[in-house]
């Protein structure tokens, strides 16, 4: 009896045994499809990475080019409150005077000479464009 009780518990025992080992065998495939689509994404993240690289050089260099073809900044001449400033004595206001620029010849009107514009502080004497 008892060897009859040991039998049927190491064929129960067996029974389990291979059930877990096809279990194993099922997720040992399941976890080698898994590691071929990880290999699969990451091939597509690096195809991502050089792409983005590239795009983002392409970038950079249109960013030059831009920059390039942006007219030069002027300084600004007028102060916060919209009003003209000596860059010198800082006078604002009835201080500052525009006044014909005679070494600046625009253009002529007949025979008359058409001449560029500066301001001239009144306070220090300073002139500028």
């Amino acid at each position: 009896d008892k060897d009859n009780i040991i039998t049927n518990l190491k064929s129960e025992l067996n029974s389990k045994d291979s059930e877990l080992n096809k279990k194993i065998d099922e997720l040992n495939g399941s976890l080698v499809s898994k590691e071929e689509e990880i290999q699969k994404l990451n091939a597509k993240i690096e195809e991502k990475d050089e792409s983005i690289e590239q795009q983002t050089k392409q970038i950079e260099k249109f960013k030059e080019e831009i920059y390039a073809l942006k007219p030069e900044e002027r300084k600004s001449e007028v102060s916060g409150e919209g009003r003209r400033k000596c860059p010198k004595c800082d006078a604002v206001g009835q201080f500052i005077k525009v006044i014909e620029d005679k070494m600046k010849i625009l253009s002529y009107y007949g025979s008359k000479p058409m001449y560029g514009k500066k301001h001239a502080c009144k306070n220090c004497g300073n002139e500028w464009e």
